[in-house]
């Protein structure tokens, strides 16, 4: 097996590295997933794999993907409006879902629609009514609104309801254990769950950090019901309601659909716990701090995705969407958030939250305010990462054999059916690492090409740009 030595390795990583994490670098075709062939830098004399005699292009390109990579829907999903698979794996409707939902993308709508002045660059991007809000979202590559839907404006659920590639998250997040509390929870609840876009119950949130894991107890005794498994929970430790909570020793089950209920964490202790409650677990996962940040490390980053997929259940992190000065969290770049969505799908995410939508801080292009397509760079790396995970669904809810590992400061996660595979490679990193492909994948009688485009990619060892990706497919 060809391999550079070791000067010539040294000389590539210092002609390479670079602390610019929003571009790729030049030659290196490491910056985007699926696209460009992961060259040398400096035109050094590198091994190279055959290329392949007739690539595919565009429609035969699909269409040859599509013929291999085939999603069939589990049986025991088939006729539910929402089912989570033994892969962790969610169907809508007995078709595959990707849930990639927003905070603060309900009500709040009125307020972006409102808040950007005559003449600001905002206008570009302020939608003129509610139709307008959930297109932008949904051009986007958004598909949740994470709200409480029986109080949202009329106009913006008969938006959702038009929109084909739109559903709800119905937020439940109020006291159960007053009989007024019960009486108006239930109320919401059969509400909800009349509505046929409403494919997931998302909350109390970080019941972890506020302390409130009897209320999340409580509202999951509504949904499913009495059961002396859920009653034993609650009889005592921080699972058990306070005073003289009003709790019918009969309640039937409130969600006829059983819906995933689940929302976000903050630490790891509720995670530990989380499945206590929850059908989901939805990790807080802010890595960036700095532009320097690495999106798989410190606290809140992506490795606790992997690390407690083990708890049994999908694994949905909520992702950076926004800085927050208050916890010294930088504004994501274009970049960052290109690594922290592929790092995230290296780990095994079953989807996306993103924190948040819109808010008070910080204010862009002339608003008033914060609106996530404002930042426009950002917005189309989202769009563009979403558009990528929309095109690897075949992939991702196939029957592939699913393997991962690291390589040196690279993340990767393959998926191999019959005699393909698709191998998902990301930088977690702001500085650009090399990769020698070798070391995750062995050909014999293969060729190697992107997925997206089906361009042949013939470096046996190449560089990834800072932040950046690479989604590759070897076949016969």
């Amino acid at each position: 097996m060809l391999r550079l030595t070791f000067f010539a390795t040294l000389a590539l990583v210092v002609a390479c590295t670079s602390s610019d994490d929003t571009t790729g670098l030049p030659g290196t075709g490491g910056g985007g997933a699926g696209t460009g062939g992961g060259g040398a830098a400096g035109g050094a004399d590198l091994p190279s794999y055959d290329p392949e005699p007739n690539p595919l292009t565009g429609e035969a390109c699909v269409a040859d993907q599509g013929k291999h990579w085939i999603v069939l829907a589990p049986a025991d999903c088939m006729g539910k409006r929402t089912c989570i698979d033994a892969q962790k794996r969610f169907w809508v409707d007995g078709k595959p879902f990707l849930p990639r939902g927003v905070y603060n993308g309900g009500y709040e709508y009125q307020k972006v629609i409102a808040n950007c002045p005559v003449g600001e660059p905002c206008e570009a991007t302020t939608p003129k009514d509610a139709a307008g809000f959930v297109k932008l979202l949904a051009d986007g590559g958004i598909n949740l609104i994470m709200d409480r839907s029986r109080f949202l404006k009329q106009e913006l659920l008969d938006a959702i309801h038009a929109e084909p590639r739109m559903k709800i998250a119905h937020l439940l997040w109020s006291d159960p254990f007053t009989q007024q509390g019960h009486d108006d929870m239930v109320a919401d609840i059969d509400a909800a769950a009349a509505d046929s876009d409403v494919v997931l119950w998302f909350g109390p949130d970080e019941i972890d950090l506020n302390s409130n894991w009897a209320e999340a107890a409580g509202i999951r005794r509504l949904l499913r019901g009495a059961s002396p498994e859920l009653d034993q929970l609650m009889s005592s430790g921080k699972y058990k309601p306070a005073g003289t909570p009003f709790l019918p020793m009969d309640e039937p089950a409130h969600d006829p659909h059983g819906l995933p209920y689940g929302a976000a964490l903050a630490f790891d202790a509720g995670l530990e716990d989380g499945t206590d409650v929850y059908d989901v677990l939805y990790p807080v996962t802010y890595p960036f701090k700095e532009p320097y940040s690495i999106a798989n490390e410190g606290m809140w980053g992506t490795w606790r995705i992997s690390t407690y997929a083990s708890k049994g259940v999908p694994m949905v992190p909520v992702l950076q969407m926004v800085g927050i000065p208050e916890i010294d969290l930088w504004q994501p770049t274009p970049g960052q958030v290109q690594a922290q969505i592929m790092s995230a799908l290296a780990h095994g995410k079953s989807g996306s939250f993103y924190y948040n939508l819109t808010g008070d801080k910080p204010k862009m292009a002339g608003r008033d305010g914060w609106f996530a397509p404002d930042d426009t760079a950002a917005w189309a790396e989202f769009t563009a990462r979403h558009t990528l995970e929309d095109r690897l669904i075949p992939v991702l809810f196939s029957e592939a054999v699913v393997a991962g590992g690291t390589h040196g400061h690279l993340e990767w996660r393959s998926y191999e059916l019959a005699d393909r595979r698709v191998i998902l490679i990301a930088n977690p990193t702001p500085y650009a690492r090399l990769l020698d492909l070798d070391v995750i994948v062995q050909l014999t009688n293969a060729y190697v090409r992107n997925y997206l485009d089906c361009t042949p990619f013939t470096d046996r060892v190449s560089v990834v740009a800072p932040h950046g990706s690479l989604v590759l497919e070897v076949h016969p």
